[in-house]
């Protein structure tokens, strides 16, 4: 059984999602709590599988949380769910340590597969999140491309086991 950790500050946000995870079969909340700074007392007291929990937050917001939680717990999952898509939101979260970026927007078979995904120590990406990112990811050049042809010929014959003493290089 996966016990789950809500962080939420909306009431009515904790019960859908709350409502979602527990028709599953294999999940359960264990626990809520309604700002960031409930979260650290929450997991010693529950010691949940996974947490979810969002950006924005009274008293301590999200990633401060999360920053606190790695502190005492560094493997536990912790995904951030909020509606923040900005790249400042979503750097911040991942430099703090969560293990997954999601949107409310999804729905709730999605969440629920990134909480078992989560849970399994996969990473959790909302896909739009995930393109973005991969949008942006620097690709190293072809080392290759910059050869001439000769080069690439002689690399070949290296490559075939060829000795040097027979390559002509002229």
């Amino acid at each position: 059984m996966l016990k789950i950790l809500i962080a939420d500050d909306h009431q009515i946000v904790r019960r859908g999602l709350q409502m979602t995870i527990d028709a599953e079969k294999d999940m359960r909340v264990v626990g809520e709590a309604e700002n960031g700074a409930q979260v650290l007392a929450l997991i010693k007291k529950h010691k949940p599988d996974v947490v979810l929990m969002d950006m924005q937050m009274p008293e301590m917001d999200g990633v401060d949380a999360l920053k606190q939680v790695r502190v005492e717990f560094p493997v536990l999952p912790v995904l951030i769910l909020t509606t923040f898509s900005d790249d400042a939101h979503i750097y911040a979260a991942l430099r703090a340590g969560a293990s997954g970026f999601l949107l409310k927007e999804m729905n709730g078979d999605d969440l629920i597969a990134a909480i078992r995904g989560a849970a399994q120590g996969k990473p959790q990406l909302h896909p739009d999140i995930a393109r973005r990112l991969m949008s942006r990811a620097p690709m190293p050049d072809d080392p290759f491309e910059s050869l001439t042809g000769r080069e690439r010929d002689i690399l070949k014959l290296i490559a075939k086991g060829e000795a040097i003493k027979k390559l002509r290089l002229n």
